[in-house]
């Protein structure tokens, strides 16, 4: 027989036990707040946030008056660091009004060298799929409402359903919005509508699962498996060696992509002057403590005495093979410095290259974005940063990796370009 005491017993059971879920929720919460406080730089809003659907949309451009933006990252010292920018994902693609023009170049490029410009290995199937469908889903159409809208694709009035397209409203063709069977296809469909070359890095081998998505219990300094466990990265220990398994790099400055392709991070890096001393081991362990849904971005320059989007040699001097005597700036600009059979200034530009970096949520690939540039050297002294110019050019003898200046050829176009820009 149940008394009323022994009823009131009973009742106050699963009244006791929501108190007790009510306060360990309540503590929970009181816990992930100070855990998010405590990573400082990072907003408790873009945690909870997925940054990759929250894209803010240009709903008013015009992409056909929209100026290229102006790169001037001059210094009078030249110094290799990574000089990492934050950005928003928002920013990851930038159109302006040389977008269709560029197209055309894209598509020429995949017609007459596709080996050098489009690849994927086995590897990078995965990443290249959760890339495409990102794009063609979400960032293009969230981004530029005004070029590309999804749409329902006809392909029998009589069907129950039809299929989702993205329309580029530019060029009037529609791009489907899974990724085709095969991923050197879907690269070069991406390449053929956005003016932005992409490479895909995973590191090979890894015993680190890719990182999940970083909710509240993320950090930076950590993996956190699919299982829920973190794996915290030892900056002591060797970090995983990224390599590149896919690539669509139409506008490559001086170098063959193909000849990079499934290398390591620090063998596509090989010709650079200074980055195994200087870089290798920061970039290492940045690429593994990046967290999916932030991106960087840097930006870099050059002089080139061509006007060659796609050039896969000719830019560049071997630098590692000179002499290992640092070199002056009289020596060099006075010795060796504006050999006019090589240099027609007519023909000579500023090439800079905007580039960004961020994670894949699924598969954890790295994805490097570049978008290239280019600049008359006349524009340049209009606007009043042609004694900028010169000095940088000046100054790649005078930073901590002096080989830069062959690395970049300034041994043969410093003198007469500097000439130029101060006449």
């Amino acid at each position: 027989m149940i008394t009323p005491a022994s009823f009131l017993f009973l009742l106050a059971i699963p009244l006791s036990a929501a108190i007790l879920i009510w306060l360990t929720r309540g503590a929970s919460a009181k816990l992930q707040r100070k855990r998010i406080s405590q990573l400082g730089a990072i907003n408790e809003k873009e945690i909870l946030e997925d940054p990759y659907e929250a894209i803010e949309p240009l709903a008013d451009l015009d992409w056909k008056t929209t100026e290229p933006i102006k790169i001037r990252p001059f210094k009078p010292k030249y110094h290799l660091t990574m000089a990492l920018e934050t950005c928003s994902l928002a920013d990851l693609v930038l159109v302006d009004k040389t977008y269709l023009s560029r197209i055309h170049i894209r598509r020429d490029c995949h017609v007459h060298h596709e080996p050098e410009v489009v690849q994927c290995n086995p590897a990078g199937v995965p990443a290249v799929n959760e890339f495409y469908e990102w794009m063609t889903t979400t960032y293009l159409p969230k981004r530029f409402p005004t070029m590309y809208q999804l749409s329902n694709h006809v392909v029998d009035e009589k069907a129950p359903t039809t299929p989702q397209v993205l329309r580029n409203l530019v060029t009037g063709e529609d791009i489907p919005v899974q990724p085709p069977n095969d991923p050197k296809a879907a690269l070069k469909t991406l390449s053929s509508h956005v003016d932005c070359d992409f490479i895909f890095l995973l590191p090979t081998p890894s015993t680190m699962e890719p990182p999940s998505y970083p909710g509240p219990s993320f950090h930076p300094a950590s993996y956190q498996s699919s299982s829920g466990t973190s794996t915290p990265v030892d900056s002591t220990q060797d970090q995983p060696r990224y390599h590149l398994h896919a690539f669509m790099g139409t506008f490559p400055s001086g170098f063959n992509w193909l000849e990079k392709f499934s290398k390591p991070l620090a063998s596509i890096h090989d010709p650079v002057p200074g980055y195994a001393s200087k870089l290798e081991k920061s970039m290492d362990r940045f690429f593994a403590t990046l967290p999916p849904g932030k991106i960087v971005q840097r930006r870099n320059w050059a002089v080139t005495t061509n006007r060659e989007l796609f050039l896969v040699k000719g830019n560049h001097g071997d630098a590692i093979a000179s002499s290992s005597a640092p070199v002056t700036v009289a020596e060099t600009l006075e010795q060796q410095g504006g050999k006019d059979d090589e240099v027609n200034l007519k023909d000579t530009v500023l090439r800079a290259e905007r580039q960004t970096l961020h994670r894949l949520p699924k598969t954890g690939a790295l994805v490097f974005g570049f978008k290239t540039y280019q600049y008359e050297l006349d524009d340049v002294k209009a606007e009043g940063s042609g004694e900028d110019l010169a000095q940088a050019i000046e100054g790649l003898w005078l930073g901590s990796v002096s080989k830069m200046v062959v690395y970049k050829k300034g041994d043969v176009w410093g003198k007469k370009v500097c000439e130029y820009l101060r006449s």
